[in-house]
C-alpha cells in the first residue's frame, strides 16, 4: 500500500516540469483558432507586396509557424518605479505567430483573445532576430518577449541563475539601447524610465515636435505606408499608417482588422 501511494507520488512529480514549460506555451486551442482565422487574411495579405506573397497557391499555402504570448511596457508601472522585477513592468499583449508559405517568413499576426488575429504585420526579420536573441540568453519558462508598438521595442527577457536579463531584437528610435546586446532588468529598466519622463516632459510642453506617439517595432525597416482598404467577412480590413515610420528606412505593411461599430 505504502509503496504504491510512493509510486504515485513520486509520478506526479516528475510531472511538474513538464507543467511549468507548458505554462509558457501557445494553448493549442489557441493555435487552432488562429489558423483557422488566417485564412481570412491571406487573400489581403497577397495583395500586399510587404508580404512576399506573390501567387494564389503561396496564399493558400500560408500557415503560422511558432506561436509566443507577447508582452507590452506598462508605462503606470515603470513612471510609479515598481520595477523590481519583469512581471511588475509588462502586461499581456495576447499572442503572437510567425507566418510562413513552405520555409519563407512571411511576417507575424496578433490575437488579443486567442481566437482572432487582430492585426498582420510584415516583419520578415522577427524569426532570425528571435534565433539570434535565444541563444544569448536562452528562452524557456521564465522568458517574456515584447513587441511594444508605443516603444517602438522587441525584446526577450529570461531569467539566468535568479537574474534577469534583457536582448532587444533591434534598435528603437526611442531609445538608445544596442540591439542583440545583453542588458540586466535595471540597465534596461532605465532606458524605459528615460523614455517615459521624455514623453511627460513634452507633453507638458505640448511639443509637436517631440516624438512622444508610438511606431513601429519594425521601424527599422519603414517609412511610410499605403492606406488600402479590404472587406474580410463582414468586417474592414486597412492598411494604415504608423506614426514614426518616416524616421527610417524601408517600407513595412500592417493590416489591421477593425473592430464592428
Amino acid at each position: 500500500m505504502y509503496k504504491k501511494i510512493i509510486g504515485i507520488a513520486f509520478s506526479c512529480i516528475l510531472l511538474l516540469p513538464i507543467t511549468v514549460l507548458a505554462a509558457n506555451e501557445v494553448p493549442k486551442e489557441v493555435e487552432q483558432s488562429i489558423e483557422k482565422d488566417l485564412g481570412n487574411f491571406k487573400d489581403d495579405i497577397r495583395k500586399n507586396t510587404g508580404f512576399k506573397i506573390t501567387t494564389t497557391k503561396e496564399a493558400e499555402n500560408l500557415t503560422l509557424d511558432e506561436g509566443f504570448k507577447v508582452y507590452t511596457v506598462n508605462s503606470k508601472a515603470v513612471r510609479s518605479g515598481n520595477t523590481d522585477r519583469a512581471n511588475d513592468i509588462l502586461k499581456s499583449k495576447g499572442y503572437l505567430f510567425s507566418i510562413k508559405s513552405g520555409q519563407q517568413n512571411n511576417g507575424i499576426v496578433f490575437s488579443e483573445d486567442g481566437k482572432r488575429i487582430r492585426l498582420a504585420y510584415s516583419d520578415l526579420e522577427f524569426p532570425s532576430q528571435f534565433e539570434e536573441a535565444k541563444k544569448l540568453i536562452g528562452y524557456d519558462e521564465s522568458s517574456k518577449l515584447i513587441y511594444d508598438d508605443r516603444l517602438a521595442t522587441v525584446a526577450l527577457i529570461s531569467d539566468i541563475d535568479g537574474k534577469e536579463v534583457v536582448v532587444p531584437l533591434r534598435e528603437s528610435v526611442y531609445m538608445e539601447f544596442k540591439p542583440l546586446k545583453v542588458y540586466n532588468l535595471q540597465e534596461f529598466v532605465e532606458f524605459l524610465s528615460a523614455n517615459e519622463k521624455a514623453r511627460q516632459e513634452a507633453s507638458e510642453k505640448n511639443d509637436s515636435d517631440e516624438l512622444i506617439s508610438g511606431g513601429s517595432p519594425s521601424n527599422l525597416n519603414s517609412t511610410t505606408s499605403q492606406l488600402i482598404t479590404s472587406k474580410i467577412s463582414t468586417e474592414k480590413v486597412s492598411l494604415f499608417s504608423i506614426a514614426g515610420l518616416a524616421i527610417i528606412g524601408g517600407i513595412f505593411f500592417v493590416i489591421k482588422r477593425r473592430k464592428k461599430l
